[in-house]
C-alpha cells in the first residue's frame, strides 16, 4: 500500500492519478502523505469532500479531524460512510460539529443494519423516506418504520423475509401499516415459523389471513412450515402436487399425496418447463417427475415431451460437468 511520502511521490511520477492516491491514503490513515500534498499542492474542495468521506470509511478518525483541521469541506458523503460503518459516536461528533447530512445517511445505516445509528438519526430529524424503511427492513433493522404510507407497509414484509421478529414487534408497537396475509405467506415462503406463530397472535382471522400461507411455503421449498400451517388449519393449495414437483421436492411430492393433495394434468410440463437455475435443480426435478410417473401422475403427449427434454437437460448437464472434471485433472 502507498504509505509512505517516498513512494506516493514515485507513484505520481510514473503516472499514478493524485486524486485517487489523496483517497487511499486518507482510507489508509496515512496522514504524513495527506499533509505532505496539502501543503505542495493544495487539493479542491471536491477533493477534499471525498478524503473526508474515505478517512471515514477507513476508519481513521485522526485523519478526518486533521482534515477538518484545515478547513477541508466535507458533504453529506462523510455522515452516511459513518453510518454505513455503525460508528455511532462518529455519527454523534459530525453532528456536533454541524456537518451536513441526508437521508443517504439513514439509507446507509438500515443497509448496514445499525439499529442504534438509525435510532439516533431518526431522533436527530435526519431525512429519510420510503427506501430508508425497504433497506432497514431487508437488514433487519425498522426503527425508522413511523412512515404510515404504503412504503412502511412494503417494508414489514421485507422484514418477514429474513425473520427479523423482535423489529417487527417493534415496528407494530408503534402502529406500522401491516399487511397480515402478506407478511404470513412471505415469512411462510422463508420458513420463519417463529414469525408465524406471532403473526398468528395478532391475526383476527387466521384463516383467511393465511389462506395461501401453504402455497407461500411449497414454492419456498419449506416443508416444514408447509406441515405445520396443514397441521393448524391452512387449506392445501390444489396444485401443491405441481409446486413440489417445480422445487424438486420428492418428499414435498410424497407427504402432497399422502394428504390427498391431487395430480394436476399439466404437473409434468409445469416442472419440466425451463429455466432450470442449476444442474442440481434440473436433476432434483428429473427425480420428482419420475416418482409422479411412477405413482400415477397423468402423462398425455405433451407431458410426454417435457419429460424427455429434461431428461435431455439433465444429461447433457452431467457430461457438461464429468468434462470439466477431466480438464481440472
Amino acid at each position: 500500500m502507498v504509505t509512505l511520502v517516498p513512494l506516493a511521490q514515485w507513484a505520481v511520477a510514473n503516472g499514478c492519478c493524485v486524486r485517487r492516491l489523496l483517497k487511499h491514503a486518507a482510507a489508509c490513515g496515512s496522514l504524513e502523505v495527506l499533509q505532505h500534498w496539502a501543503n505542495a499542492s493544495p487539493w479542491s474542495d471536491r477533493v477534499g469532500t471525498k478524503l473526508c468521506a474515505a478517512a471515514v470509511e477507513g476508519g481513521h478518525f485522526h485523519v478526518l479531524q486533521w482534515l477538518h483541521t484545515i478547513n477541508c469541506p466535507w458533504d453529506a458523503s462523510t455522515p452516511a460512510a459513518a453510518a454505513r460503518r455503525g460508528d455511532l459516536t462518529l455519527v454523534q461528533w459530525l453532528h456536533a460539529e454541524r456537518c451536513p447530512w441526508d437521508k443517504s445517511a439513514c439509507c446507509e445505516a438500515a443497509e448496514g443494519g445499525h439499529l442504534e445509528v438509525l435510532k439516533y438519526l431518526f431522533e436527530q430529524g435526519c431525512p429519510w423516506n420510503g427506501k430508508v424503511c425497504c433497506r432497514a427492513a431487508r437488514s433487519g433493522h425498522l426503527s425508522t418504520l413511523h412512515d404510515t404510507g404504503e412504503s412502511s407497509d412494503i417494508a414489514f414484509t421485507k422484514a418477514a423475509i429474513g425473520g427479523h421478529l423482535e423489529l417487527m414487534q417493534w415496528a407494530y408497537i408503534f402502529d406500522c401499516p401491516v399487511n397480515l396475509p402478506r407478511s404470513i405467506s412471505t415469512a411462510a415462503e422463508h420458513g420463519h415459523l417463529s414469525v408465524i406463530l406471532w403473526l398468528r397472535s395478532i391475526s383476527r382471522d387466521w384463516s383467511s389471513d393465511a389462506e395461501y400461507a401453504c402455497d407461500a411455503a411449497a414454492r419456498g421449498d419449506q416443508l416444514a412450515t408447509l406441515q405445520w400451517l396443514h397441521q393448524n388449519g391452512c387449506p392445501l393449495d390444489p396444485g401443491l402436487c405441481s409446486v413440489a414437483a417445480r422445487c424438486g421436492n420428492v418428499e414435498m411430492l410424497e407427504w402432497a399425496r399422502s394428504m390427498g393433495c391431487p395430480w394436476h394434468n399439466n404437473l409434468i410440463i409445469y416442472a419440466s418447463k425451463p429455466p432450470h437455475h442449476c444442474a442440481d435443480l434440473s436433476r432434483k426435478r428429473l427425480a420428482a417427475v419420475e416418482w409422479a410417473l411412477a405413482n400415477g401422475c397423468p402423462c398425455n403427449a405433451a407431458s410426454r415431451s417435457a419429460y424427455l427434454r429434461l431428461q435431455r437437460e439433465v444429461r447433457q448437464s452431467l457430461r457438461a460437468a464429468s468434462a470439466r472434471n477431466c480438464v481440472e485433472a
